[in-house]
């Protein structure tokens, strides 16, 4: 060999030269060359060095030397490449890192708290199936990214807890108990999402105002319907196509003639005001209708089916809820901490609880009805509020008051009125500290205890029928609470008192109770009942025990309306058939009606008692 000069050696990357080199080479001897050459993007590389042939180079096959290169960029992991599955690219990432998720399915349950980048290659191939158990739950980290997903059979595909600016877009959510939940999450982005098939397809928790404002645009779906998260708006219609509606901060919006169904919320209203919610239909979510701080709103005609909650309020005032149809509920209607709302014409059934309200006040409920419930319509440290012209009927509980454990609490100042109780367990219940309310003019008829006194203080109860009970009154370790001017006919038993001393009349000559079981003369009047002349009043008490006694009862049932025999507040035709069907008949009479027992000669029904009714024909009250 002889000394050469201009010797040439190349790189080649993939084929290509990317750098030329220049040396000289004496005979017998070697020379040392370097390159240097780095990569922007990550990938497999084959390297080549060439020297190129000299002039009557006879030998050429080692002048090549190929080998391959695996280029890696700083904080780029992948699966399964690098790990096999997703959980421990996770364990071992940092935050910033990016995780990229090749096609096919991995059945984990990711938890991390950790600003990554997760990246599936595609959300139809690239599939994280939870086995029932979570999917993709992340906490209380910023500047999230995962895309490009499909997660499946979990019970939270993906649950955003606490998370701040972070984004989720392009995944699909199937076939999981839920879909996405964003709870105490705040300016997030969600864009492209599919959900379908979840049990509840998505839904926001939050406990301040800026937990509700993330950007949920309308390219993210449930079940094919856009979700319409709006905020700050006011004066507008929400679309016809909605799939999930979310009101934020926002004013005078209307939401008419919709359908909302597997949702975590149906319909949710968070800081919202002056809106209308008309016809609309919310089945099948875990809370039908969610409102969060939300006040003067109205909703009407609406229908609840099969929701965990049918309507939940949380600090929210005066709005008005009138024609609803719930059924299938934990809660038909749940509040907490409102006041001045009203609920009307409302139909509850087959819920445990028709309504129920924490620590509520000056809430009206009028011309509702409850059935099949465990409770129809109770009252936990609420105050000033009012039941009137409805009914509780086949239920546990009829109407409760109570407290929710301190028995130094419970409710009071609270006025039942005009209700028709009927077939419960318990018809109305005072319990757990609860005083000062008041029960009034409503028929408690055919329950296993009528109206129940436990551990209560100074409340009214008058003007009641308690009718056809297994027990009238019960009274437990309650005192200094007045019952007058009920008709109590036809219990089993009529009155239990344990451990309680009341007031049974409001003394002479308001007098007392009615007790269908007292057969007691009127042929004496005055307080003492020692001078004659009958005056509607027994002239012997009813005595309940040693402690507790009606000094005045009445000889004749109570009523508003001298006539009204039954207790509809006018006196008509059907008050004459009722009184002329039990004619002739006493006390002893399978059919008698002492409601009917209106006129002296007492205790039977005859021509006063017609003449009576007949001279108030006409009359109301």
């Amino acid at each position: 060999m002889h000394d050469q000069s201009n010797v040439e050696v190349h790189l080649l990357i993939d084929g290509v030269v990317k750098q030329t080199f220049q040396t000289s080479l004496l005979s017998g001897m070697s020379a040392e060359v370097s390159f240097s050459w780095s990569s922007q993007v990550e990938g497999t590389f084959n390297l080549t060095l060439q020297i190129a042939p000299i002039l009557h180079e006879a030998i050429v096959e080692n002048n090549i030397l190929t080998t391959v290169v695996h280029v890696r960029l700083d904080n780029v992991i992948f699966v399964p490449s690098d790990f096999p599955e997703i959980r421990e690219a996770i364990d071992v990432a940092e935050s910033g890192f990016t995780i990229h998720v090749s096609s096919g399915e991995y059945q984990e349950n990711l938890a991390f708290r950790k600003a990554l980048t997760l990246v599936g290659e595609d959300p139809s191939t690239t599939l994280i199936d939870g086995d029932g158990r979570y999917g993709l739950l992340a906490f209380f980290t910023a500047n999230l990214s995962v895309s490009g997903f499909t997660i499946r059979n979990s019970d939270v595909a993906l649950h955003l807890f606490g998370l701040n600016g972070s984004i989720v877009y392009n995944n699909r959510l199937a076939n999981n108990a839920a879909g996405i939940i964003l709870k105490y999450s705040c300016n997030n982005t969600l864009q492209n999402n599919n959900m379908t098939g979840n049990l509840h397809n998505f839904g926001v928790e939050g406990l301040s105002p800026s937990h509700f404002v993330n950007d949920v645009d309308d390219s993210n779906r449930v079940n094919g319907k856009p979700i319409y998260y709006w905020i700050h708006q006011s004066s507008m219609q929400i679309p016809p196509d909605a799939g999930f509606v979310a009101l934020v901060n926002s004013t005078d919006i209307r939401v008419e003639d919709l359908d909302f169904t597997e949702n975590y919320q149906g319909l949710l209203l968070a800081y919202t005001n002056y809106s209308a919610i008309h016809n609309v239909n919310v089945s099948n979510n875990h809370v039908g209708i969610e409102l969060w701080y939300s006040h003067s709103n109205s909703f009407i005609n609406l229908s609840s089916l099969n929701n965990r909650f049918g309507v939940a309020a949380w600090r929210s005032h005066y709005n008005t809820l009138s024609n609803l149809t719930i059924s299938g509920s934990l809660n038909g209607v749940e509040s907490w901490y409102s006041y001045e709302n009203s609920v009307s014409q409302t139909d509850m059934h087959d819920s445990v609880f028709g309504i129920i309200l924490f620590y509520n006040s000056n809430v009206t409920l009028t011309g509702n009805l409850a059935s099949d419930c465990l409770g129809a319509y109770i009252f936990i440290d609420s105050t000033e509020n009012f039941v009137s012209n409805s009914t509780a009927i086949n239920s546990f509980f009829g109407v409760g008051l109570g407290s929710s454990g301190d028995i130094f609490g419970g409710s009071s100042n609270n006025v039942v009125a005009n209700n028709r109780i009927d077939s419960n367990a318990y018809g109305l219940i005072v319990e757990a500290g609860s005083s000062n309310n008041t029960l009034k003019q409503n028929q408690v008829l055919l329950n296993n205890v009528g109206v129940l006194l436990s551990s209560s203080y100074n409340n009214t109860i008058l003007e009641n029928l308690i009718r056809d009970n297994s027990i009238g009154l019960e009274c437990l370790l309650g005192d200094a609470n007045t019952l007058y001017h009920n008709n109590i006919i036809n219990n089993q038993i009529q009155v239990v008192s344990d451990f309680s001393e009341n007031i049974w009349d409001d003394g002479y000559p308001s007098g007392g109770n009615y007790w269908s079981d007292f057969a007691a003369s009127d042929r004496y009047s005055d307080p003492d009942q020692n001078q004659p002349g009958a005056d509607y009043i027994c002239d012997d008490p009813y005595r309940i025990d040693e402690d507790n006694q009606d000094h005045y009862p009445l000889i004749t049932p109570w009523t508003l309306l001298k006539g009204d025999v039954n207790n509809d507040r006018k006196v008509d035709i059907y008050d004459l058939i009722i009184a002329a069907a039990t004619y002739q008949l006493e006390p002893e009479d399978q059919d008698w009606n002492p409601l009917a027992d209106v006129a002296p000669r007492w205790r039977v029904i005859d021509i006063f008692d017609i003449v009576t009714i007949a001279s108030h024909y006409g009359e109301t009250c």
